[in-house]
C-alpha cells in the first residue's frame, strides 16, 4: 500500500471521526490532488477512510495542489484537511530510500500532526 492510499484513507478517518460520521451516505467529500500517480491515490484512500465513492456521487475531485480534502456532513458541518507542507517532498525522498511499500507504512505510523493540518470554518 502506498503512501498516498495511507494519507488519503487517514484523511477520510479523520474527517469521520472530527464529524462523527458513520460515514458512507452522510458525508461529502470534495479532493484536491494532483491528478497523476502516485499523488491521485490520495483519492482511493479518501474512498476508504470515508465511505465516500464517486459511484455514490459524494467524492469529487480536481487538479491542484495543495493535497486537501473538504468534507461535509449532511448537517452542513464541515473540515478540510490539508497535507503539511513538505510532506510530498518527504513523500519522494523516502520512496527513493526505501521503496513506495515501506513509505506506505511509514506514514501509517506518523502522528496526525506531522502529516495534515486540520482548518474548520
Amino acid at each position: 500500500v502506498g503512501p498516498y492510499v495511507v494519507l488519503g484513507f487517514r484523511a477520510g478517518k479523520t474527517a469521520r471521526e472530527i464529524l462523527q460520521s458513520p460515514g458512507y451516505f452522510d458525508l461529502t467529500a470534495n479532493v484536491v490532488c494532483p491528478l497523476h500517480t502516485p499523488t491521485s491515490c490520495f483519492i482511493d484512500g479518501v474512498q476508504l477512510g470515508s465511505g465516500c465513492t464517486v459511484g455514490k456521487r459524494n467524492l469529487t475531485f480536481t487538479d491542484g495542489t495543495p493535497i486537501s480534502c473538504a468534507f461535509t456532513d449532511k448537517e452542513g458541518e464541515s473540515v478540510k484537511i490539508v497535507l503539511k507542507e513538505g510532506l510530498p517532498a518527504r513523500i519522494r525522498s523516502w520512496i527513493e530510500e526505501n521503496g513506495v511499500e515501506e513509505t506506505g507504512k511509514k506514514v501509517l505510523a506518523l502522528p496526525r500532526e506531522e502529516i495534515f493540518k486540520i482548518e474548520r470554518p
